[in-house]
């Protein structure tokens, strides 16, 4: 957050104390207790929901770490969808392919670098699409290189559980291949 900037928050329960009405207005949320902000009954089920997660050894599955987050119980109380913000996506216009979605900023620059270098690619269609017996689940690479009949998966990390690497043993006889960050910079797409 820039060093000035107030943190505000849109409050719709908070109520003007002079007409006593709901109005609606944007407040600041700066030292002010969970209870202030949203009353007593909300805060005290958020509390009660983010402590089942964060006892000694955490929670043990996705589903009660997504039900422990404090952005989850905020929306279940407000009955509003989450939409995941902090990652990049949207459509780029790609010289050779036209319009397509990307899912993050590595794969928005990787396609960047594809169309400056006139490379051949296809992103995240059938012809990637993989059935991983082993664990039973369809797995999707990012990109396929025509030419060089390469699949590309982008990451921002490489994670040793990858479904990536399961891929490759199922798929030994295709070429693979994973970049994460420190491969992305070393052939200068970041």
């Amino acid at each position: 957050m820039r060093k000035g900037k107030k943190m505000t928050y849109f409050n719709p329960i908070w109520i003007n104390p002079r007409k006593g009405k709901k109005t609606g207005k944007v407040s600041s949320r700066k030292g002010k207790t969970w209870e202030e902000i949203y009353g007593k009954e909300k805060a005290n089920y958020m509390r009660i929901n983010i402590r089942k997660g964060t006892g000694p050894r955490g929670p043990h599955t996705e589903e009660d770490k997504k039900k422990c987050s404090l952005v989850h119980i905020l929306n279940e109380i407000n009955n509003t969808p989450h939409y995941n913000s902090y990652y990049k996506n949207g459509n780029y216009h790609s010289k050779n392919n036209g319009q397509v979605w990307f899912r993050s900023s590595y794969e928005l620059a990787v396609m960047k670098y594809f169309d400056k270098k006139n490379i051949e690619w296809i992103y995240e269609t059938e012809k990637n699409k993989f059935y991983l017996s082993a664990i039973d689940r369809w797995y999707l690479n990012d990109f396929y290189l025509t030419k060089e009949d390469t699949y590309i998966q982008i990451k921002g990390r490489i994670i040793p559980e990858d479904k990536f690497f399961v891929f490759q043993k199922e798929y030994s006889d295709l070429n693979s291949e994973m970049w994460d960050s420190k491969i992305l910079k070393d052939k200068g797409i970041l």
